[in-house]
This record gives C-alpha cells, structure tokens and sequence, in this order.
C-alpha cells in the first residue's frame, strides 16, 4: 500500500492550473500590447526637418510674396505660378458620409474589375505611398508617380525653408463616386487668412479662399476633404515605410483654422476677391 502511494503522481489542483493559464494568457497579451504601443510609438517618431539643427527662417519673418515666389521658382521650377479666388457666395454645406452608398459603390466597382489586378494594384500603392525625393530619383523611370508622391516631394523641397507645409487629402462629393474614382493628395501652406499657396501636380496658385472651396471648384471635379486626415502636417517619418506614414499622417492632422501660417498678405492687400 505505501508503495502504491509512493508511485502515484502528485495531485494537481485543477483550480490552480486554470488559474496558471489565464495568468500566462493575460502575460503575452499584455507584452503584445505593449510590443504594438512600442511599434507605434517608433513608427511615429519624426525625421529633424533641419540637419545641421539650424532652422531656416525660424520665425519666417524673411518671407514676403515675392520671396516665396522665388522659392518656389527655385525648387520647383516646372510649375507653373498663377493666382486664383473663391466664386462662392455662400459657405459649403457639410459633406454627407452615407457609408451604405460607398459600401454599394464599393461593390459595383468590384464586380467590375479583375480581383487580382486590383489586389496587386493595392498592395503597390501601399508600398509606393508618398515616396521621398531620395527614393523618387533612385526608382526614376521605373516607377510611375501619383499625386501623394508629387505632394511629398513640394513638402520636402519647400519644408527646409522653414515653410509649414500640409498634405491635403481629398475625395469626390458625391459619395457614391468616392470608391469609383480615386482619392487626391495635393500639398498646401497658409500665408493668411484665407488666403494659402497651394500646388497641385506642378500647379502652384495663390488662392484665396478656403481649401474646402479650392477642393469644390479648383479640382478637376468637386472634391471635398477627407475627414479626420484631410489637413495634415507635413512631417517626414524617420522610418519611412507606409505605416509610419499612414501613422503620422492621421497624428498631425489637423482643422483648417489651426493651420500655420506665414502671414503673408496678398499683392492687392487682405481683402478678398469675388467674381461677379
């Protein structure tokens, strides 16, 4: 008999075992929590704007329109420089959402495509979102640029001037045209109020007006920003790879109002021009 009970294993309480394994489950489910917080947090982390940690025009009291001008002619010079204003009258009328109408169009895009061209040209956008001045001169000719890689190289360029520069985002008004046809990305500063530069695919105009009404009649159709990232503060990631631009794109976003600005004045003064 004592040899028996010599040979037997050990009881296990099976309310301590249980208790083990919720305890090692909320263990790794903490440290996955805490990796994914750390992810994020170094994903988010931003590139100095000024390497040898000087800012140029640090309180941009240089910079009047004509010296902005010549910037711009400078670092970019194909675009073509003109000015334009606002034909609106009255305010707009806030955007509708309407998700059940995207989901449609959403579903009547796809039906119309080849599934696999279309997952192939999602996943290189992805990879090719907003691809920096470096990577751009590097992938020359071999890659075609979109409009989110043409609005970070302005940012670059214009941005070591000490110049706050935004991407804007925008998207069609009408929603059920917001999954037919794609989004746009276009780069901005605000010189006064209403009152922005604003280069659009080598197009730099010196609007005034608000950006929602250059989005409504400026664009090639009408646009209205994206909500929650449709102005966002240019910033470049130090690890440049999607996420940490997706991340730090929806981190510095910000309203229209809360924009900087350079308080530049328009040539003809601050008032504001109207067609008739």
């Amino acid at each position: 008999m004592n040899k028996l009970r010599e040979t037997c294993p050990p009881q296990v309480d099976a309310k301590s075992n249980r208790t083990s394994i919720v305890h090692g489950t909320i263990m790794k489910l903490t440290a996955m929590f805490s990796m994914a917080i750390f992810s994020a947090g170094e994903l988010m982390r931003e590139k100095s704007q000024y390497p040898d940690n000087t800012e140029i025009y640090k309180t941009n009291t240089r910079l009047d329109h004509k010296s902005l001008t010549r910037i711009i002619r400078n670092e970019l010079p194909n675009a073509y420089v003109t000015s334009g204003w606002s034909a609106r009258r009255k305010k707009l009328k806030p955007q509708a959402i309407e998700p059940v109408t995207m989901i449609v169009s959403a579903i009547d895009r796809l039906s119309g495509e080849n599934m696999v061209d279309a997952v192939k040209q999602s996943i290189s956008w992805l990879i090719n979102y907003q691809l920096s001045v470096s990577e751009q001169r590097r992938l020359k000719g071999k890659s075609i640029l979109d409009c989110n890689d043409r609005a970070r190289a302005v940012c670059e360029k214009l941005s070591v001037h000490g110049i706050p520069m935004y991407m804007i985002s925008v998207w069609p008004e009408e929603p059920y045209d917001r999954l037919q046809f794609d989004f746009h990305q276009f780069a901005a500063c605000k010189l006064g109020h209403d009152y922005y530069l604003v280069i659009n695919n080598g197009l730099a105009v010196f609007w005034r007006g608000s950006l929602a009404e250059y989005a409504a009649e400026y664009c090639d159709a009408p646009m209205r920003l994206i909500p929650v990232a449709g102005i966002s503060e240019f910033k470049q990631p130090l690890c440049d790879i999607p996420p940490a631009k997706f991340l730090l794109q929806i981190r510095n976003a910000c309203p229209e109002d809360n924009m900087g600005s350079l308080n530049i004045l328009p040539p003809y003064g601050p008032m504001r021009m109207v067609m008739k």
